[in-house]
């Protein structure tokens, strides 16, 4: 699988999300870390599965990624099958299954999917120590948010950690001799999430107290 993505040889971080135009994967500062980074450990590729061009038409993240002469170590999904939903759930997972990290620096999720689908496929995560981050992660590589790094955004503070913080992480998750232990940790919480187990555990419930309100 890393051989057919070009992988092999390589420590590979990735991330998956949408490109939204207030940047709130936090994908800027997660390229300016990944630069650092780089610098350190010339074999290391950052994977985005994302859309270059973001939700309201703008470059700013390609322009960015080449600002920084990462245009050579940093790899797209493929645009029109990214947006066309052609990507099919076996090569996603082929893709996860095939990355050294997940990184997931976002300033705010209502879910935060990603985050459980990494896990499910064994692969460390490094994610925001708030929003979703210690609820579906709490086992993961959470990156500390400082007082300095909330920012006031649509009628709530939302976590915009910086490029030092995230690198901080990913160092720390390179250099762990433990990181296998945290990826198995992962992949038996993210069980918790599996179909039958919620809709027996949540649905359910829900749906018997919805028929006792028919009667």
């Amino acid at each position: 699988k890393r051989k057919a993505l070009g992988w092999e040889d390589k420590f590979v971080i990735g991330s998956v999300g949408v490109n939204y135009e207030d940047d709130r994967k936090n994908f800027i500062n997660l390229v300016r870390a990944f630069k650092t980074f780089h610098d350190r450990h010339p074999e290391s590729l950052l994977f985005l599965s994302s859309n270059p061009t973001s939700t309201n038409g703008s470059d700013y993240l390609p322009k960015a990624i080449a600002d920084l002469g990462l245009n050579k170590v940093v790899q797209w999904a493929e645009p029109d099958a990214y947006f066309l939903g052609h990507v099919s759930d076996k090569a996603m997972a082929d893709r996860y299954r095939a990355m050294d990290l997940f990184c997931f620096p976002t300033r705010g999720e209502g879910f935060g999917l990603p985050l459980l689908e990494a896990q499910a496929c064994g692969v460390a995560v490094v994610t925001t120590g708030a929003s979703t981050g210690p609820e579906l992660c709490p086992t993961q590589y959470l990156i500390p948010v400082g007082e300095s790094e909330w920012e006031w955004f649509n009628q709530e503070w939302r976590p915009n950690v910086n490029a030092d913080s995230i690198l901080t992480v990913l160092e720390r998750a390179y250099a762990d001799p433990d990181r296998s232990k945290v990826t198995e940790s992962g992949l038996a919480y993210a069980r918790t999430y599996d179909w039958d187990k919620v809709f027996d555990t949540y649905w359910k419930p829900v749906l018997k107290e919805i028929e006792g309100l028919k009667t």
